[in-house]
């Protein structure tokens, strides 16, 4: 299963940063509904990567 993460892909266990995480996900949340599931582990990622490169694009 690691194989299908990023490299570069960092995790926090510091709530703090957490936060500070789930905020900027935000507005992916709000894109896709709860009931919308991937297939895969690999889809979710990149779908999740390139949100992120868009929305740094307009930050």
């Amino acid at each position: 299963m690691q194989r299908f993460f990023y490299k570069y892909t960092t995790h926090f266990t510091t709530k703090y940063l957490n936060k500070l995480i789930e905020q900027d996900h935000m507005h992916g949340k709000k894109r896709f509904a709860k009931s919308a599931k991937f297939q895969c582990i690999l889809h979710a990622s990149r779908t999740i990567k390139g949100m992120e490169n868009i929305h740094a694009l307009y930050k």
